[in-house]
């Protein structure tokens, strides 16, 4: 398919932000597919049970899958790919960008700085849960990541109630909507679509908006 692009999601927290970006572009009109390789399948465990073991499914529209072989990802028919990850694995997959998660972890932000120096593409990193009236932001990413501040493309988003209890809400009941989430996590999602779509503002929170009531109107390639 032309114009098909394929991003990738390193490190956790992240099946969240992965199916919210999802419904966004979903409704821009973009197929959709999300490909959850994770040891604990963060992603598709948010709808079905790890022990049904099933590789397929279609929820709003948007199509998740795990399992599939990474060298067949180039010629499957959609128009976005996401490849979440929470382990680097040996294959390499010809990203058009990368998205690497991490909490304020210890082990978590060191992770996250050994795949961003191993990676020579486009990266954004986002800091999750941040408390800025304890940690200090420039601290943080020079000491644990050992990268140039002055380069990396960031978004922080900090500690918020309503961000983490629709994140934990999701490992229950399927993904309803976000419509209460904090500024800087909406700022945080405008800014990674606009960063792989480009779309208009007008059709960007258009989208955001039904995206965050729950609604879609894209169509899957599974149907």
């Amino acid at each position: 398919m032309k114009n098909k692009k394929i991003y990738g999601f390193f490190g956790t927290p992240s099946y969240d932000l992965i199916i919210y970006l999802a419904s966004i572009l979903n409704n821009l009109g973009a197929h959709v597919l999300v490909i959850d390789y994770s040891q604990k399948q963060d992603v598709m465990s948010c709808y079905v049970e790890p022990d049904d073991r099933i590789e397929f499914f279609q929820y709003k529209d948007v199509d998740y899958a795990s399992n599939l072989k990474l060298s067949s990802i180039e010629s499957l028919e959609y128009q976005y790919i996401f490849v979440y990850q929470d382990e680097p694995v040996r294959e390499r997959v010809p990203y058009d960008g990368l998205f690497v998660i991490s909490d304020l972890g210890k082990s978590s932000l060191k992770r996250a700085g050994d795949f961003i120096r191993e990676y020579d593409g486009k990266v954004q990193f986002i800091i999750r849960d941040f408390c800025s009236d304890k940690l200090n932001k420039q601290y943080i990413l020079r000491e644990y990541l050992e990268v140039d501040t002055n380069i990396l493309d960031y978004n922080i988003i900090e500690l918020d109630y309503y961000d983490y209890s629709y994140r934990i809400a999701m490992t229950h009941e399927y993904y309803q909507g976000f419509r209460h989430i904090s500024k800087k996590y909406k700022w945080c999602l405008l800014r990674m679509v606009e960063w792989m779509a480009s779309p208009s503002g007008k059709s960007l929170y258009r989208a955001y908006r039904w995206a965050e009531r729950g609604k879609c109107i894209g169509s899957s390639v599974l149907e």
